[in-house]
C-alpha cells in the first residue's frame, strides 16, 4: 500500500508540469491518503472512514423504513417515512434549543424513535427466510395456514367463487380418500361413489395462502437448518396480476425422489370440518412428469398438465401432502412471445415445463 501510495504522488505531479493544476494537487481527499497507512496500524481500518458508514446510513435510509411498510411498492411508503423522520428530527432539534422536554414513551423518545407509520401486516409478506426450531420435531414439511381466511362461506359459494362447479364432489371424496388413506393425486378418487362420501354440513374457510417450514441446511436457515416459504394462491397478487404457485407433492412415499412426487398448481387453499376437527386443505391441478428420465438438451425433468378430457385433472387434497414450492419454466420450442405477453399467463400458455431443479440447493436435493 505504501508503494502504491508513494507512486500514485509521484504520478500525480504530472497535473502540475501539464498546468492543469499550477499550484497544488493536495486536494482533502488525496491529503487523506496520507493518513490511511498510520490509521490501519493504530485502528485496524482508516480513522472515520469505514465501509460500515454507508452500510449504518443504509439502515436508517432503507432497511428499517422498509420493515416498517406493508413490503407493496414499498419505495413510496420509505420515501414517506424518511421525510416524515427528518421532520420528526428538526423539531426535536428545535424544542431542545428552546429548552422544552422530550416526552418520553417506555425509556424511549417519541421524536428520536417515531411509531410505525405503517402497520406490518402477516410475516408470510417475506416469501423465503430462516426460521428458528429444531429439525428433529419436525420430520417432513411442516405446514400451517395463513392466520385469516379470506371468507368462511358455504361450500356452493366457495365453488362458485373459485369457479369450480364440482367443488362439493372433489371435497367429499377427498374426506373419503382420507379416511380410507387413498395417496393423493391418485385420479380413481374421481371415481368415488359419492353416496359413500361423507355430507358436508359446515361452512368452509378460504385462504389464500400458507407457510411451510422444513430442514434445508443448505439454504438460509437457522441456527437448526430450518428454512420456510410462503406458498400462495392469490387470484389478485399485489392488485395487479394472479398468483397460483406451483408445489412438489409426495404421492407414493416408496419411491425415491421424483418419482414418488407430483407437480401441483395450488388454486387455492381450504379449512373444511369434518368428524370434530378442521382438515386443511387444498385446491390442485395436477402436473405429470413426461418420460423417465430428464431431459437430454436441459437436464432437467419435464411436466406436463394432467388432463381429464378436455379440462385439467383437479382435485382436493390434505397441505400435509406438500413438500415445498417449485419453479417451472416454459418450454418454449422456439416460439416467439408477444411483446404484451404476461408471465402470470405462463403456466396457462404452454403445454410442457422444465421442472427447474437448479432453482436452489433445497429443491436439488429433493428433486433427483
Amino acid at each position: 500500500m505504501q508503494s502504491a501510495l508513494d507512486r500514485f504522488c509521484n504520478t500525480r505531479k504530472g497535473f502540475i508540469d501539464a498546468g492543469v493544476c499550477p499550484q497544488s494537487v493536495s486536494l482533502p481527499r488525496q491529503h487523506s491518503l496520507l493518513h490511511y497507512i498510520p490509521g490501519i496500524r493504530l485502528f485496524g481500518s482508516p480513522n472515520g472512514l469505514c465501509s460500515s458508514i454507508t452500510e449504518s446510513k443504509h439502515i436508517h435510509a432503507v432497511k428499517r423504513p422498509y420493515r416498517r411498510s406493508n413490503r407493496f411498492k414499498a419505495l413510496r411508503q420509505i420515501l414517506l417515512i424518511n421525510q416524515r423522520q427528518d421532520k420528526l428530527s428538526a423539531a426535536r432539534r428545535h424544542f431542545l434549543s428552546k429548552g422544552l422536554p422530550l416526552i418520553r414513551h417506555r425509556n424511549r423518545s417519541l421524536i428520536q424513535n417515531p411509531l410505525p407509520l405503517i402497520q406490518k401486516h402477516h410475516r408470510d409478506e417475506e416469501d423465503v427466510g430462516a426460521v428458528e426450531g429444531n429439525h428433529e420435531d419436525i420430520t417432513t414439511t411442516h405446514l400451517v395456514l395463513c392466520r385469516t381466511p379470506v371468507c368462511t362461506r358455504w361450500v356452493n359459494d366457495i365453488a362458485e367463487r373459485l369457479n369450480q362447479p364440482e367443488l362439493e364432489a372433489m371435497i367429499r371424496q377427498f374426506l373419503y380418500a382420507e379416511a380410507n388413506d387413498i395417496n393423493p393425486g391418485d385420479p380413481n378418487t374421481t371415481n368415488i361413489n359419492l353416496a359413500e362420501c361423507p355430507i358436508i354440513t359446515s361452512r368452509i374457510a378460504l385462504y389464500q395462502s400458507a407457510i411451510a417450514t422444513f430442514y434445508a441446511p443448505s439454504e438460509l436457515a437457522g441456527t437448526s437448518g430450518m428454512h420456510s416459504e410462503i406458498i400462495r394462491a392469490n387470484p389478485n397478487w399485489r392488485y395487479e396480476y394472479p398468483r397460483f404457485d406451483t408445489v412438489l407433492i409426495q404421492v407414493n412415499p416408496d419411491l425415491p425422489g421424483i418419482r414418488g412426487c407430483k407437480i401441483g398448481r395450488v388454486r387455492a387453499f381450504l379449512s373444511v370440518s369434518y368428524d370434530g376437527s378442521r382438515i386443511p386443505c387444498a385446491l390442485v391441478q395436477w402436473f405429470v412428469i413426461k418420460g423417465d428420465r430428464p431431459s437430454d438438451v436441459m437436464n432437467m425433468w419435464v411436466v406436463q398438465p394432467e388432463m381429464q378430457g378436455q379440462h385439467h385433472f383437479t382435485s382436493v387434497v390434505h397441505i400435509d401432502s406438500f413438500i415445498r414450492g417449485v419453479h417451472l419454466i416454459p418450454v418454449y420450442n422456439g416460439v416467439k412471445m408477444p411483446r404484451n405477453f404476461h408471465f402470470s399467463y405462463s403456466l396457462d400458455a404452454f403445454k410442457a415445463f422444465y421442472l427447474n431443479r437448479f432453482a436452489d440447493y433445497h429443491t436439488h436435493e429433493c428433486i433427483l
